[in-house]
């Protein structure tokens, strides 16, 4: 027996000799960090891992997984990566450091190279036998790293495909088959990494070209077939597959050559094909796109990631609302609009397309990267259709055209989520008897057992239920439509789900609102984020004096920050405000931004009432939904066919709204529209009359001389005025809370009269006085005088 050591040990040896570092071994995994004692770590590429489990030693090669996947040397992980045998590993590894096998000179290798439009080398395709496949790329000293790392992949024979743009492109499913019908004098191509590997960018690539798929005989190679063709379905001049007559099982079209084929036979069989049209199958659903994410550059993945998401998007069901990708979703109230967050766009990838990654000749399903994902959400695409509201009934658009078809309606940015009514049943010019009956539908049936106060309250009411409708024929904002009775139990929030009912199909979910203006500020974002075509604020008991409210009221788009992020977005307030409330505190700055729907029944317990014309109201208006509806539509065309004419009355900031409605309102005959005004700013501020009250008494007690916040309360004590300004449990507390309220009315005129507050020159006191139309603040010289 011989003693002598076997070639292939010394051959492993020098292999182990040639270098002091064989991290380039390792390049390809993810999360590489020094480590210790001449070791790094790593992301598993044997298991699902997140925190680096995965170790090698940098001088032997050496390495091991503390999680259980094993251990060994470096011809070990070649053979396990790489799905070879331990004497290929060693052959391979030593390929790439030029050292010769046993027996003389280098193992059998065929390569194929890929290279791009200018015909640079990019990257090899290795063919070892029997039929292994391994890539590579130059490393840019004569060497070759065995991964394709940040390498951008091509079709194969690129340069020529782009030499020769009015032949038709043969679609293969590998580099020798592609060879063998270049041979024939055929342009012909195929993607690395076989069947399952296709990507988006190729079929850009093969843009307005003629292409035929030669499909394997065997079922990857058919659903590769299938998967290529629908990629380029839209995007190549036109598509073909071709099933080879006579292929051996597992066949391809180099066993149909060597069988006798020629290129006159294949030509034919071209001619014959039909151009294809996608298959749905029975599941309904066609086949996905395969997105490669193992050592592809990360732009090129979220390329294709893109490409399938706005494939799948027709028609339209990804939009962006407010600089955010949203889609519409029914969560058990209505359909609304959902922003997506990570996990949502990461489910939605993964419904567009099959994620892979691919380590020598294995190829597993994986999840959608992260990445990704984050970039849909971050990066919308310009080319996704805007959304801003979902409506629930027809509405007029801002040309005046009635949405009334199921689903998204581009021009106008809506989502009709039920048909309602078909426009086709709306009459262009409606006829005066249609008119009267549309108008008796709503004033003697729907609102017909509401006590209004007066002709301006239900006018408001007919206003409120005709703005869903109308909202988008104007520009500007619009008022709060505020329900408010003496005495609860009258109907005020009844009257509010009526509307809703009609509006929206059901009673929209009323909220509240609290003193907690940060707290206000996040509701109504969250409310208006959702394109609600109704807000509803219901049974407000201390008053509403919010800022947030009184700033929404008054724009067309709320501004603010959605919870977890960082840039501001804009929402367009388009909605019906509706606010509830017995006998509301309102301050001046919400007040001049409602118009007044009050209900009065002149009963001490309203809720006792009985006899109404429909009981109950409620399902009568969702019985009787439909005629409601068009009686609305039919209203508001009627308007429109007849010219159109505005009202004249208008309230400040809400000019549009104004004339608008107005104008429809005079149109049907219902008088009273911004009417009592004056009368609801006055009950709905007392306190600006308790103050204009105390400013005469002032006036006639001090004329325009200056006067110290003691004289002033001793005026309010005397004459039982302004209590809120002078609460306190000391003088000196009731002095300084009657200063402080001054302050706030500072500059307000009190009819000719306006509040002036300055400084006592000899004692640093503040002093107050009146004058007629002058400043606000005096000076000193003018406190002295």
């Amino acid at each position: 027996m011989s003693t002598s050591p076997s070639p292939w040990a010394d051959y492993k040896q020098a292999i182990l000799d040639a270098r002091d570092d064989f991290s380039f071994v390792y390049a390809d995994l993810e999360g590489r960090k020094p480590s210790t004692n001449g070791w790094d770590v790593a992301l598993c590429p044997f298991h699902e891992d997140h925190n680096p489990s995965f170790a090698y030693e940098r001088a032997t090669g050496s390495w091991k997984c503390q999680a259980g996947c094993g251990d060994g040397t470096v011809f070990d992980y070649i053979a396990k990566t790489r799905d070879l045998s331990f004497r290929d590993s060693l052959v391979a590894l030593g390929d790439e450091l030029n050292i010769a096998s046993p027996g003389g000179g280098a193992s059998e290798l065929t390569t194929y190279d890929y290279r791009d439009k200018d015909g640079t080398l990019l990257f090899q395709v290795v063919r070892k036998p029997p039929k292994k496949f391994s890539q590579r790329r130059p490393d840019g000293n004569g060497g070759w790293v065995w991964n394709l790392k940040g390498v951008s992949r091509v079709l194969y024979r690129l340069p020529e495909i782009l030499a020769r743009p009015h032949e038709p492109v043969y679609i293969v499913e590998g580099e020798k088959d592609a060879d063998r019908l270049g041979d024939l004098g055929l342009l012909a191509t195929t993607s690395p990494g076989g069947a399952g590997k296709w990507l988006q960018k190729y079929s850009a690539t093969l843009a307005g070209r003629d292409v035929v798929i030669l499909s394997d005989n065997d079922d990857p190679g058919r659903k590769h077939a299938v998967r290529i063709a629908d990629s380029l379905v839209g995007t190549a001049a036109s598509v073909r597959i071709v099933h080879l007559p006579g292929l051996p099982d597992k066949g391809d079209v180099s066993d149909w050559l060597n069988a006798g084929g020629t290129r006159q036979d294949l030509e034919a069989l071209v001619a014959d094909a039909g151009p294809y049209a996608p298959d749905t199958g029975d599941a309904g659903t066609a086949t996905l796109p395969v997105i490669e994410t193992h050592d592809r550059p990360l732009r090129e993945i979220i390329a294709d990631g893109w490409a399938a998401v706005l494939a799948e998007n027709d028609p339209p069901g990804l939009f962006v609302t407010s600089g955010s990708l949203s889609r519409v979703r029914d969560m058990g109230y209505g359909p609304q609009i959902q922003t997506l967050d990570e996990h949502m766009a990461t489910g939605l990838l993964a419904a567009v397309a099959d994620w892979t990654r691919t380590r020598g000749d294995k190829t597993a399903h994986v999840r959608p990267p992260k990445e990704v994902a984050h970039d849909l959400l971050v990066n919308p695409r310009p080319d996704l259709p805007r959304l801003e509201a979902v409506v629930s009934t027809p509405v007029f658009d801002h040309d005046w055209r009635l949405v009334s078809e199921l689903g998204f309606h581009a021009p106008s940015r809506l989502w009709l989520a039920c048909s309602g009514q078909d426009a086709n049943d709306i009459p262009r010019f409606p006829s005066e008897d249609e008119v009267a009956a549309a108008r008796s539908l709503i004033l003697d049936d729907l609102f017909v057992d509401f006590p209004f106060a007066a002709e301006s309250d239900r006018a408001h009411a007919v206003a409120a239920l005709f703005l869903p409708f109308t909202r988008r024929m104007f520009d500007g904002p619009t008022p709060i439509h505020l329900l408010e009775a003496p005495t609860p139990g009258s109907g005020k929030s009844l009257l509010g789900e009526l509307v809703n009912i009609v509006a929206q199909g059901d009673a929209a979910t009323s909220t509240t609102l609290t003193g907690n203006e940060e707290e206000s500020r996040k509701k109504l974002t969250a409310l208006l984020s959702t394109g609600t075509p109704v807000i509803s604020i219901d049974n407000i008991k201390d008053g509403l004096e919010s800022s947030q409210v009184a700033s929404a009221i008054t724009t067309e788009l709320w501004s603010d920050r959605i919870l977890g992020k960082t840039q501001m977005v804009k929402f367009p307030n388009r909605a019906l405000w509706l606010v509830s409330s017995n006998n509301p505190k309102l301050s001046m700055e919400i007040a001049r931004r409602c118009v007044r729907i009050r209900i009065d029944t002149g009963e001490e317990q309203p809720w006792k009432r009985s006899g109404f014309k429909h009981d109950p109201i409620r399902e009568w208006v969702k019985q009787n939904r439909q005629q409601l509806i068009r009686a609305v539509l039919i209203l508001i065309q009627d308007w429109v066919a007849s010219g159109a004419e505005f009202g004249q009355d208008t309230l400040g900031s809400f000019e549009e709204w104004s004339r608008y409605m107005g104008g429809m309102l005079s149109r049907i005959g219902v008088p009273g529209f911004l009417a009592d005004t004056d009368e609801f700013y006055a009950n709905a501020d007392s306190e600006s009359q308790e103050w204009k009250a105390f400013v005469t008494a002032w006036h006639n007690r001090y004329g325009g001389r200056p006067v110290s916040a003691g004289d002033l309360l001793a005026l309010a004590d005397e004459e039982d005025m302004i209590p809120f300004a002078t609460t306190g449990t000391s003088p000196q507390g009731r002095r300084i809370k009657l200063g402080k309220c001054l302050s706030m009315i500072r500059g307000r005129r009190f009819g000719d009269l306006t509040v002036g507050i300055g400084t006592n020159r000899h004692n640093k006191s503040r002093v107050y006085r009146l004058g007629e139309n002058q400043p606000a603040l005096y000076s000193d010289q003018e406190a002295k005088s």
